[in-house]
């Protein structure tokens, strides 16, 4: 309450012509505010899946705010007008893998918290597909993050601690030693807003296993990368990201070149100088 009271004042004073709000955790204040404040300029960055939900935007929004999504699957997804502007990712200036060659054991690192709500329910049906094929041994799944309470309070947990092929490495705040040691990054939510890890992977020239949807998807369409996920809507996801994760075991090299190839284009499309001068333009104007 202080707060906006303090930004109520700079405003009311002629202090400030112009309120930036990173994210619109806080949308529902700035609304308030514009529509007291009309001769204000508000821009609003909306970069998190729950805040597109229409609940969130009831009466909608005054001339003077301008919304801006992260992704398309924001954009389309808010119940008012906006403008698309991609966040940006500072890729490293490597060009090349520092290690190549095909792995005896593939190590698909599971990076993030621990929870149904990032599809990992789905990891049991993948790991009975590698059983079923013969190939427990050639993959070793190494999850890092915090356990969830939905996770602690299932089965599925127990399932995953009596695998031979899952390795629970806990939280690693270290991103460099987790992309050290993997060969492959499995993601499955099918709900990212954009899909920062994604840009991880690329960066660190590791092919990438997850579902064509939402801002996964929509990096994978950018960058015509659309045939290392798998269709969403599949009546056997397990066994398609399975598919998938056999294709990178067994065409590893040429999957590392294509992703060396495809950083160099996600360079120019997420490229840091290009966010900054759009958002400084909306600033400006």
């Amino acid at each position: 309450l202080l707060f906006y009271a303090k930004v109520f004042w700079l405003l009311l004073t002629g202090k400030y012509g112009l309120v930036y709000l990173n994210e619109a955790g806080h949308i529902k204040y700035m609304v308030q505010l514009a529509r007291v404040f009309r001769k204000r300029k508000f821009i609003v960055h909306v970069r998190m899946l729950e805040d597109s939900d229409a609940s969130r935007w009831k009466g909608g929004i005054p001339d003077n705010v301008t919304v801006l999504a992260i992704s398309k699957y924001i954009s389309e997804r808010l119940p008012v007008r906006n403008l698309l502007v991609y966040d940006a990712y500072p890729f490293s200036d490597e060009i090349l893998p520092s290690r190549s060659g095909k792995p005896d054991i593939v190590r698909v690192a599971v990076i993030g918290r621990i929870t149904k709500t990032k599809g990992l329910g789905l990891l049991p049906a993948i790991l009975d597909r590698v059983l079923g094929d013969g190939s427990e041994g050639e993959y070793l799944f190494e999850m890092y993050g915090e356990i969830a309470d939905d996770i602690l309070q299932d089965q599925l947990l127990n399932v995953l601690k009596k695998s031979k092929s899952i390795v629970l490495k806990g939280f690693e705040r270290n991103r460099e030693l987790i992309y050290r040691s993997a060969d492959c990054i499995l993601h499955l939510s099918k709900q990212e807003a954009l899909g920062r890890i994604f840009f991880e992977a690329i960066d660190h020239f590791k092919p990438l296993v997850g579902f064509k949807a939402a801002g996964i998807g929509e990096i994978a369409e950018l960058l015509q990368i659309e045939h290392w996920l798998a269709d969403p809507d599949s009546p056997d996801p397990a066994s398609a990201i399975y598919n998938l994760l056999k294709d990178v075991k067994q065409n590893y090299e040429g999957r590392q070149q294509e992703t060396a190839q495809k950083k160099i284009q996600a360079i120019q499309i997420f490229n840091p100088a290009i966010y900054q001068e759009r958002v400084d333009q909306l600033l400006s104007t």
